[in-house]
């Protein structure tokens, strides 16, 4: 959710995410040490002081987002002297470059679960529904409106913080942690550009919205419609390969992957380059 005034100024937002790609919720390493804000994190709210505005508390530091509003599970294990704590890896593994994971002493595949774990389960029932509340005090207001609320409804693969918990095992490729969080983030690198910016795919937005807010009281239904639900949506993989994915909306972002030339003797008639079939094809082995 983004709050914006008449000059594109931000004045609400939650749901962003801090310098390691992880939304502001209580894994958040800079949210759990309270860590300073700097660079554009910080620079991006010095317009308060101009406007004569108070810099909020979250404007300095990486606070947690109360606003939040995710639905991913939880993992919740019970402490030694009862209740329960979230935990972002409830099972024992060895810190050994080789993966292994030890056995529990009781199977847990009977259970689908680790033993003294459980999944705090936030989706949403077949057929309900779940609110999402927000609030925005007066002193936080510029007064220049009409204001504009943008709404994203973001999916992705897993949090940052899982990978910072599982990288004491290294991981294959040689690719390092940092590499991996910025690939489900942002993407994959598509240009010689170190800005994340830059990158492609990565999380997926699968809903977005803009509004500008009316005269109170303002109400708005965004029910989507038959021909929205059954969209196809965009494919959030950088690469395009006309042979694979042609006609597919949303397809144009993207690199396109160029043919590929085998050496001499490689299974290619000399000169010849090879382009894959069309994925799901019958002739999905051949190429041409």
């Amino acid at each position: 959710i983004t709050v914006k005034d008449r000059d594109k100024r931000i004045v609400f937002e939650s749901g962003d995410l801090d310098p390691n790609g992880d939304v502001r919720d209580l894994h958040s390493t800079f949210v759990h040490h309270h860590a300073k804000k700097i660079g554009d994190a910080l620079t991006k709210t010095d317009w308060k002081s101009a406007a004569g505005l108070e810099r909020q508390k979250d404007d300095l530091k990486w606070l947690r987002d109360k606003y939040l509003f995710s639905l991913q599970s939880k993992f919740l294990t019970r402490n030694h002297r009862g209740g329960e704590r979230e935990q972002i890896l409830p099972i024992n593994f060895s810190i050994d470059p080789l993966p292994y994971v030890r056995p529990d002493t009781r199977p847990g595949i009977l259970i689908a679960r680790p033993t003294a774990a459980r999944k705090q389960a936030r989706g949403i029932p077949p057929l309900g529904s779940r609110w999402a509340k927000y609030k925005i005090g007066k002193d936080q207001l510029t007064g220049k409106g009409p204001y504009t609320v943008n709404i994203k409804f973001v999916c992705q693969m897993v949090p940052v913080n899982l990978i910072k918990a599982i990288s004491v095992v290294p991981f294959d490729y040689n690719l390092s942690a940092r590499e991996i969080s910025k690939r489900i983030v942002h993407g994959h690198k598509t240009s010689s550009s170190k800005q994340d910016k830059d990158r492609k795919g990565g999380r997926l937005i699968i809903w977005d919205k803009t509004l500008t807010l009316q005269q109170a009281p303002f109400e708005t239904n965004f029910k989507p419609s038959e021909s929205d639900i059954m969209a196809v949506p965009s494919t959030p993989f950088p690469y395009k390969d006309p042979a694979s994915f042609g006609g597919i909306g949303g397809i144009e972002e993207g690199i396109t992957i160029p043919p590929v030339t085998l050496p001499k003797g490689a299974g290619a008639p000399k000169g010849k380059s090879i382009i894959p079939k069309a994925s799901g094809s019958e002739e999905d082995d051949s190429f041409e």
